[in-house]
């Protein structure tokens, strides 16, 4: 017996094997059915996420291998198995190729060897579930560590970057993109680069000034730079991926046949984000920032300037404050750079405080003194933490 209920998907353009397979094993597990691919696909889309996905091999329309192999574009996270009375060597090699199957089962299948497969199935899933966890959890906190210590470096790129990384959020959330964490990873270090560039050089891009072919040669391989030292990384490779092509044209990159369908796409929804901040730091409207980027022909996929039309830039449902050092909080976002008393860049504004970067300000403060009042964005959130403590 199942000990746990896990979410399957069962499909087969046979009615009778459906309800046969319902009949068995509603009672082990949480059972969804659908008849043929194209209403499969529709499952998946309306009533996933599914922990299995199991499918007959020989439907009309669209096979079983061509159906998971949609299956693993639209839910790769999903374990997929085929039932099939079909049992050829060909229709097999086929399904574990291109549907990339889990286990092939044979009709009719044996109670005991279904709950078994499926269990094996399951085990698949926690494992997966895991890694997502140190993926999501112990990177990501690794990776934002990383960031700020390179903020030192350069405040003014990594400031940029956590504002670019603030707008690539919404866009995956708006997108329901999977394994979000690896383009957000790629928005926060996507200025990584910058630090091997002379800061005269850096400060000038960021001003939006006009650069020499030179300095704009320069400038323009810090990605690559960026690419090359992320990928030494362990579990960051297409992390790495992602920022090596953030300027590169969707027309461009729709045509690179050696970089993954999940990695074109954190590209394109970097790339738009990178540009919707650049064009609004460079004090554009955001209609202006809109329509520039529409008319860029080529840069973006279909679609994306208009999901990147939703978005609310940083600090949008905040209001402004001027505060002390002593006053400032968790969750403030920076309305202005902040600058030592010697006029020396600290932080560059946009960048939400954190812990570590509240420490930092303290501590600068405290040594070598901060230009006061620092004006913020505080959110309705922030206000209510702060009335808490």
């Amino acid at each position: 017996m199942a000990t746990t209920r896990w979410k399957l998907l069962l499909v087969d353009d046979e009615p009778s094997v459906l309800d046969a397979l319902r009949r068995t094993h509603r009672r082990n597990y949480d059972l969804s059915t659908a008849l043929g691919g194209a209403e499969g696909l529709a499952a998946i889309r309306d009533e996933g996420p599914f922990d299995v996905v199991i499918s007959d091999y020989q439907m009309p329309e669209m096979n079983g291998a061509t159906f998971l192999s949609k299956v693993a574009e639209a839910a790769p996270d999903t374990v997929r198995m085929m039932l099939t009375g079909n049992a050829d060597l060909r229709s097999a090699i086929e399904a574990v190729n291109t549907g990339r199957v889990f286990r092939f089962l044979t009709k009719p299948c044996e109670p005991e060897v279904f709950v078994a497969s499926v269990e094996a199935a399951a085990e698949q899933v926690r494992l997966r579930r895991a890694e997502k966890e140190l993926l999501e959890g112990t990177l990501k906190g690794s990776i934002e560590v990383l960031s700020e210590i390179l903020s030192l470096a350069d405040p003014d790129a990594f400031g940029r970057a956590n504002r670019v990384r603030g707008y690539v959020e919404q866009v995956v959330e708006l997108l329901g993109l999977p394994d979000p964490w690896m383009v957000e990873s790629a928005a926060l270090l996507s200025q990584v680069g910058c630090v091997a560039l002379p800061g005269d050089l850096l400060a000038r891009a960021a001003a939006g000034q006009e650069l020499t072919p030179e300095q704009s040669q320069a400038y323009e391989r810090h990605p690559s730079i960026g690419a090359k030292l992320l990928a030494r990384i362990p579990r960051l490779e297409e992390v790495a991926r992602i920022v090596e092509h953030q300027g590169t044209p969707y027309d461009e990159l729709s045509k690179n046949k050696g970089i993954s369908v999940a990695v074109k796409r954190g590209c394109q929804v970097l790339a738009a984000c990178l540009a919707f901040d650049e064009l609004l730091t460079l004090g554009a409207t955001k209609k202006d920032a809109l329509r520039a980027m529409s008319e860029r022909s080529g840069a973006y996929p279909p679609g994306l300037v208009k999901v990147v039309s939703r978005l609310e830039p940083v600090g949008a449902d905040a209001v402004a404050r001027d505060v002390l050092v002593a006053e400032l909080r968790e969750g403030m976002i920076l309305a202005q750079s902040v600058r030592s008393r010697a006029n020396t860049l600290i932080v560059t504004e946009g960048q939400r405080i954190t812990a570590s970067l509240l420490e930092r300000l303290r501590n600068h403060h405290q040594l070598r003194g901060v230009q006061e009042p620092i004006r913020v964005l505080v959110t309705p959130v922030t206000d209510a933490g702060t009335e808490a403590a």
